[in-house]
């Protein structure tokens, strides 16, 4: 990963992207460079994958057009074979910039990968900014008076003044554990979501450039099956592209077992835990021995609470309850030991239908009765919080499996001030939530066309 970061317009203080910058450089070891010109000044960091000379150097300028960009595209090299004149590097920023400048906003169509980038035009005076389609790297953005500023993480925003809280998000934070784009936990710090774009130009203008597609091309199981196989074999050695060392995040469940079966010789790295029923480590080096992988074991010791607490809220910025963010750094931590980009399986429970809720959507649904005693009974008894999910129904009941929280536990945290009975606490979900698909397509569909989510590692 990369930081970028960048004001355009009324610049306020002409060391604010220094200090950005600053902020961002975990992302970008490798390099630091800044740009700067009447009305605008971008940033980068950069952790070289591509390229691993200074032709890679960013912010990156082309004609009029200068980049800072964090990702990587797949199918760079066609792309370029495609675009006219010399290239200065073997990066594939180089490519997004070029392919920009020929066919600006059209040109998102055609990368395959994942990416956040932000190009400034100085010509016409103008930031275009835009955001893969899945949300894999992340992009927030803070307009202030006279400009706008962006960055791949909010604490390099935070450099702008501090920010005021929004009750209403950290409300959304009980329902889904995370805040969903475009909100943050700040009311003046937005996110880009993902398959969006924006554009300043003394005003702000954000649109989506790409939507899923629901249908069912292929019914016959056998079919399917080798159909997706032939993905998963161009697919994934396409995503280990590199000029630096690749791992794979092992957990010995199926996910992480498929991405690692269509890798050459893959070092694998694995999390271990002194808690016996939850260790996965055994499972792991099995199916690394099966495949020859060149495996890595670190054993976690009983949760460090105080470390993990002091560590975490730098790293997401805003309130983030996946349970497994923090075995997620510790592997990190000892992949970066031995490699500079690791894959993981994460993505495969929401399109492969993994989580228990699915099966859970079929068993006794609401009855009267259920929901008459859930209103008795209090509110964060065990068998209060049973009813109360078992009581809802449609899209409530779905929100029910994934919440930390009820409709009534929530009411009963927040208090007054958030608690308000007019705030649709699952409008994120209802934006996506399809009654005309059957239930299990219908939580697949919710589960994949909100993805952004729950990771926030790009």
């Amino acid at each position: 990963m990369c930081g970028i970061a960048g004001v355009v317009g009324v610049l306020p203080d002409p060391e604010v992207v220094e200090r950005m910058v600053d902020r961002l450089h975990h992302r970008g070891p490798d390099d630091r460079g800044t740009w700067r010109e009447n009305g605008a000044h971008l940033g980068h960091t950069r952790l070289a994958i591509l390229d691993l000379s200074s032709a890679g150097h960013q912010p990156m300028s082309h004609g009029p057009m200068t980049i800072t960009y964090n990702g990587e595209i797949y199918n760079f090299r066609q792309l370029r074979r495609e675009l006219r004149g010399e290239f200065r590097s073997d990066s594939d920023t180089e490519v997004v910039l070029r392919l920009y400048a020929e066919h600006g906003a059209q040109s998102l169509h055609r990368l395959r990968g994942m990416f956040a980038f932000a190009v400034w035009d100085s010509d016409q005076r103008r930031l275009f900014a835009a955001r893969d389609r899945l949300g894999i790297k992340p992009l927030y953005y803070r307009e202030f008076e006279g400009g706008l500023a962006y960055a791949s993480e909010i604490k390099a925003l935070l450099e702008l003044g501090q920010p005021t809280l929004d009750p209403e998000a950290l409300r959304d934070y009980l329902t889904y554990r995370y805040i969903p784009s475009p909100k943050t936990v700040y009311r003046e710090i937005r996110e880009l979501p993902p398959g969006h774009s924006l554009t300043w130009d003394g005003a702000l203008h954000v649109e989506r450039w790409w939507s899923p597609v629901c249908e069912t091309l292929i019914s016959d199981m056998d079919e399917a099956s080798e159909r997706l196989e032939e993905l998963l074999a161009t697919v994934i050695p396409s995503h280990t592209m590199a000029d630096v060392p690749v791992g794979v995040f092992l957990s010995g469940g199926v996910d992480s077992t498929t991405t690692m079966a269509f890798m050459d010789s893959p070092r694998t790295f694995t999390l271990g835990s002194d808690v016996g029923h939850r260790d996965e480590s055994a499972a792991a080096r099995e199916v690394a021995e099966h495949f020859g992988a060149e495996h890595h074991v670190f054993v976690a010791e009983a949760l460090d609470l105080d470390r993990a607490l002091a560590t975490q809220p730098g790293l997401f910025d805003q309130p983030f309850g996946d349970s497994g963010s923090w075995a997620t750094w510790l592997v990190s931590r000892l992949a970066r030991e031995h490699v500079t980009v690791a894959l993981c399986g994460e993505g495969g429970d929401e399109l492969f239908c993994g989580y228990q809720w699915y099966r859970r959507w079929f068993e006794t649904g609401a009855t009267p009765l259920m929901k008459e005693i859930s209103r008795v009974v209090p509110t964060f008894s065990h068998l209060g919080r049973s009813l109360q999910r078992r009581g809802a129904e449609g899209l409530e009941r779905y929100a029910a499996f994934l919440s930390p929280f009820t409709v009534e536990q929530k009411r009963a945290l927040v208090g007054p001030k958030i608690a308000n009975e007019d705030y649709d606490d699952l409008w994120f979900f209802r934006d996506h939530w399809r009654d005309d698909l059957d239930p299990v397509k219908r939580m697949q569909w919710v589960g994949t066309a909100a993805p952004a989510a729950r990771s926030r590692a790009g």
